[in-house]
């Protein structure tokens, strides 16, 4: 799900203690040879919240909605332009409450992953300004 009001990437990690349901898995991180946790002191890791030495993700919304992770990185491909871009800044997701998506909850929830393109410090837009000169634009289907 694209969120425009969101800075953050999150999928939901394998092996979740808390999962919301999804038709098919979640995301095979530890299957990845480019992934890794990031440290306390990595610049991305704001706020700096640690645990086990590395950086933890903690976000609480309205009501009693609630994701924690760890802030990790990994290489992105997005396969309708064939490239892939190396240590890109996510959260991998082991605990999420309440989590909804409308009307895509459930075992038929194709929904796995937030991706967030606001324009904070882990902004995927922000972690590519260099690449893109600060320029992005949306397609949006009707």
């Amino acid at each position: 799900m694209i969120d425009s009001g969101s800075d953050d990437k999150w999928v939901q990690g394998e092996g979740c203690k808390t999962c919301f349901e999804i038709k098919g898995k979640s995301s095979n991180f530890q299957g990845s040879p480019t992934f890794r946790y990031l440290p306390c002191d990595y610049q991305l890791c704001v706020p700096k919240l640690c645990q086990s030495g590395h950086c933890v993700y903690d976000i609480r919304y309205l009501g009693s909605t609630a994701f924690d992770g760890v802030v990790s990185s990994d290489t992105f491909s997005f396969a309708t332009d064939y490239i892939s871009i190396p240590n890109v800044v996510f959260v991998c997701g082991f605990e999420s409450k309440n989590i909804n998506f409308g009307e895509y909850r459930g075992p038929n929830n194709i929904i796995a992953e937030v991706f967030g393109l606001g324009y904070g410090k882990r902004s995927i837009l922000r972690q590519l300004d260099s690449q893109t000169n600060d320029l992005s634009s949306y397609c949006l289907p009707s």
